[in-house]
């Protein structure tokens, strides 16, 4: 009993921490904050709260951490049943819990798979799979030593459970009992997801005290290099130059920002991007390479660039983007070149000693200004570290396109 004891305190000990975790990752997909948690590959790359943003996140319209917290209230809502009946219900309770723990690591494979695929990083989600993992393992345990006595297997037990006799009026009392505070947790939980889903957020607010914090700082003074890989007017009033990986998942949320600010400002905002691969080929700077082939990217963007086709390449590939499935090759850029142009003279451009300077310089040019990772911006020499919200980008368009000194270039 004692043994029974101590693994149920540390199921409610672990129960309660994914919880916790629960709350936060709910929290986080309707409360992002703009100011900590931008989407940015890099050395600062992990953000939970990017992630809780993706259509990954929901399931039925609800967040999948509002499940985890529906699981993890379940779990310490049995084992106190339990624990206060005595300990005559510790098996019932185990075998209740163990298919639902099961289910919840199926989900946890599959949305890890998913994290795997979409290239991202979260910590908290991590801690809720091996937090199952362990509660898994506990429950069997658990399962095992109060069945020592009885020796009855656990599809027995769950057959007992499910076919209760006309006689066992105290046992039918207590299912019911639970299957009723089961329900109102679960309505409770989602209720309460449901207002937050509803509560509309002061997206204003959020924006204008980020823009506030991003003007409070003097803009830097920074002599940037020509550099051809340029979206937009190239006669536009205003500049904004990008440091990027071109397969970093949160450049590719840039892009698409990029093309909704291109349209909504139709002359008036020109893009200029510099190269910084996240690829230890040819960026000896990085500790290890997050983004492989990187470099290759880098490099057909470039000879795209000689070619006379930047702006249609560069399209091409972003509408690929999601082909990749983190294998960008040779053959990729071959594709998306298409009949752009010659093939042969586009692989020369690509291996030329100019295109390997130009990469050395915009990453010597990165590490001097302090960056590490991507996209980091500049607009009028103030620096933005990830791919924020359109809607701040473009207050942040407006703010400066209405300033007296108008020229950024």
């Amino acid at each position: 009993m004692q043994k029974i004891k101590k693994v149920t305190n540390i199921l409610l000990l672990l129960s309660g921490a994914g919880a916790v975790i629960a709350v936060v990752l709910t929290a986080a997909h309707y409360m992002p904050d703009f100011g900590k948690t931008l989407p940015f590959c890099g050395e600062a790359e992990g953000s939970c709260v990017d992630i809780y943003q993706l259509p990954y996140a929901l399931f039925l319209g609800i967040p999948i951490a509002a499940y985890g917290l529906f699981f993890y209230l379940v779990v310490i809502f049995t084992l106190i049943a339990a624990d206060a009946a005595g300990g005559r219900y510790y098996r019932e309770a185990t075998v209740i819990l163990l298919p639902l723990c099961a289910l919840a690591l199926v989900i946890d494979l599959g949305l890890g798979i998913t994290l795997i695929i979409i290239g991202e990083l979260c910590i908290y989600c991590v801690a809720t799979y091996a937090i199952n993992i362990i509660l898994f393992l506990l429950l069997i345990y658990s399962f095992k030593t109060a069945n020592k006595a009885e020796g009855v297997s656990f599809f027995a037990t769950l057959k007992n459970i499910l076919k209760i006799g006309e006689n066992e009026r105290e046992r039918r009392a207590i299912y019911a009992l639970y299957m009723i505070c089961v329900t109102l947790i679960f309505s409770s939980v989602f209720f309460l997801s449901h207002a937050f889903g509803n509560k509309t957020p002061d997206v204003k607010t959020d924006a204008q005290l980020y823009i506030d914090e991003l003007y409070k700082a003097p803009p830097e003074a920074i002599d940037f290099p020509e550099s051809d890989l340029v979206v937009g007017n190239k006669n536009a009033p205003l500049t904004v130059y990008v440091f990027t990986d071109f397969l970093c998942s949160a450049c590719y949320r840039l892009y698409n920002n990029e093309q909704i600010l291109l349209k909504r400002f139709d002359n008036q905002i020109r893009f200029v991007h510099y190269n910084y691969p996240l690829d230890i080929k040819c960026n000896e700077s990085m500790g290890r390479t997050l983004y492989k082939n990187s470099c290759i990217a880098s490099r057909s963007m470039l000879a795209a660039s000689d070619a006379g086709v930047f702006s249609q390449y560069y399209e091409e590939h972003y509408l690929r983007y999601n082909k990749y499935n983190h294998n960008f090759t040779l053959e990729d850029v071959t594709v998306n070149m298409g009949t752009l142009a010659d093939s042969i003279l586009f692989m020369k451009y690509m291996g030329s000693p100019k295109t390997d300077y130009i990469i050395q310089r915009d990453v010597r040019l990165a590490r001097k200004l302090g960056i590490k990772g991507t996209p980091v911006l500049f607009v009028n020499g103030r620096r933005i570290g990830g791919a924020i919200p359109v809607e701040v980008m473009e207050k942040i368009v407006y703010k400066e396109l209405s300033s007296p000194q108008k020229e950024n270039k």
